[in-house]
Formats: C-alpha cells, structure tokens, sequence
C-alpha cells in the first residue's frame, strides 16, 4: 500500500485555513455580542456593583449620587484574557462613531473593577497595569467630552462621575495596601514603591476630573 506524503506546503494550507475560520468565527460572534451590548439597556445591564460618591455643587454643598460599576467574569491572570483584550478592540473598531464613548467608558468600567479584585488577590503590579489602562480610556472620553458636543451631554456627565468612583476605589486600595502586612512578600517587581504608583493614578483621575 503506496503512503501518502503530505508536503509542508498543504500542511501550511491547513493550517492558514484553520486559522482564517477561527478568526472569521471569533470576529462573528464578537460582532454578534456587540449588536447585544449596543441595546438602549445593554450598557446598563452590564454594570451591577454600586459606589456612592459625593459631587460638589456651585453654592459649595454636596449632593450623593451613586456610579454603577460592571461586573468583572475574567481577570488579567487568567489564560483567556488576551482573546477578552481582542474582543473589547474589535469592539471599538466595529461600533459606531457616536456610541464608542459609551463603550468606551464601559470598558474603562471593568478594568478599574479587574484592578480592584486583583488587589485584592495581592496581584498589585497586575492592579497597577489595568488601573493605568482604566485610567487612559477614561482620559479619551475627556478628549470626547472637551468638545462639548450636545449629543454626549448625559455620557459626559458620566464621565464626570467615573472620575469620582475611580478616585474612591484608587484610595480603597491604597489604604488596603496599608493595612496589609505581607505586601512585600506579594509583590514581585522593578518597582521600590506600589504606594507610590498608586498615589500618581489618584492624582491623574483628580486632576482630570472636570464637570461637564
């Protein structure tokens, strides 16, 4: 019985279209996911965990209101976070121009939460990483909202308010580090001082915060 051997070209072939239907495949379903989440309650069917935060008024008073945060499903440690990373990018590409704000922010939502819980977990260069990341989206939806279009008025005043929750969950953590005696033994990095970073996250998101 005469063997067949397969040449690296053919090999290769099958390969490229494995890959090729993987791909169309991925970017489907995550088109698929996008046409849910592009809902008018899509966005806010998402966000789950609540944080009170205060806003100042004109007179100098106060007002309580609370943000909404996102719940977190995959971390940054976890295998299948990168594919999450591609998905949320083709995301962006793939959503209209006048509702990537709104996403935008929605994503900055998450990674500020994935943050939270990976401090929590004793993960702070990793926590770091991703608040820093939450940090630069939120600084986009400045960029959006500096234009002051009439359109992003309500998002902006989101935005306004994320700046607020951020700041509180930024110190949260911070003041955990504090209270925690093995912080040393949990974090193994270039960095002499995760305070520190911390510290210059805060002060980006309050310096940035703007009411709009």
């Amino acid at each position: 019985m005469r063997q067949i051997k397969l040449g690296s070209q053919y090999l290769y072939y099958v390969v490229g279209v494995l890959f090729l239907s993987s791909a169309i495949l991925f970017i489907s379903l995550t088109k698929a996911s996008l046409n849910v989440l592009a809902k008018d309650r899509g966005h806010e069917q998402q966000k789950i965990q609540i944080v009170k935060i205060v806003k100042k008024t004109d007179d100098g008073g106060e007002i309580e209101s609370v943000y909404k945060l996102p719940q977190a499903t995959i971390l940054p440690d976890h295998w299948s976070y990168g594919f999450k990373e591609i998905r949320d990018w083709l995301w962006l590409k793939m959503s209209p121009k006048k509702k990537r704000l709104k996403l935008a922010l929605l994503l900055a939502d998450k990674k500020i939460v994935e943050a939270q819980l990976l401090a929590k977990k004793g993960k702070y260069d990793l926590s770091i990483q991703t608040a820093s990341k939450s940090v630069q989206k939120l600084k986009k939806g400045e960029n959006v909202c500096s234009n002051k279009a009439e359109e992003n008025v309500v998002l902006c005043s989101e935005v306004s308010n994320a700046h607020l929750a951020y700041t509180k969950i930024l110190k949260s953590v911070l003041k955990n580090m504090g209270d925690n005696g093995d912080i040393n033994r949990n974090v193994s990095t270039g960095h002499k001082n995760k305070k520190t970073e911390f510290e210059r996250l805060i002060e980006e998101v309050e310096n940035g915060y703007q009411e709009y």
